[in-house]
């Protein structure tokens, strides 16, 4: 749903140069990047090279997991779970495969999902974003957002108006 809206300020912010933007593009450029093959592909995974062990059809249920219930607390035993394997093999799997732990995955989907939401609705509250993205406050989101995206929530939300 946000390839149209995003691929459109990924062009303008592009196209208007200003300089210090490199983190923005490279959030917007993330966000359609993951968005394009969903929304045109149905051989999403492709590109993954899976650890022996953890398959493309594991991942997908994983996936399908966090999409569902990214706003709720979710643990690394849910995940293990629903890939049908021991929480440790399967953190050990998943990061081999992708190159980052379970939760930090995890924290990287709800940003990317909060900034979706931080553009899409510029007058919703920053606190009610981060709550509905799975963060317990808004420090939290707010820190975890600036470590993934090198600009505040807010700062992110200005450099697009």
């Amino acid at each position: 749903p946000y390839v149209g809206p995003v691929g459109r300020w990924l062009g303008d912010a592009l196209w208007a140069g200003v300089v210090g933007w490199g983190v923005v593009y490279e959030f917007l450029a993330g966000i359609f990047l993951v968005n394009l093959p969903n929304k045109y592909s149905d051989r999403v995974e492709d590109s993954v090279e899976y650890a022996q062990g953890y398959s493309s059809r594991q991942h997908r249920r994983v996936l399908a997991l966090v999409e569902r219930r990214y706003s709720e607390d979710i643990a690394v035993d849910d995940l293990a779970g629903e890939a049908q394997l021991s929480p440790s093999h399967f953190s050990r799997l998943f990061k081999r495969s992708l190159g980052q732990s379970p939760h930090q995955f995890l924290m990287s989907y709800r940003v990317e999902k909060a900034g979706e939401a931080l553009l899409g609705d510029p007058a919703r509250p920053i606190v009610q974003v981060a709550l509905d993205a799975g963060f317990s406050d808004q420090a939290h989101f707010s820190r975890t957002f600036k470590r993934l995206v090198g600009l505040t929530p807010s700062a992110f939300r200005e450099s697009r108006r």
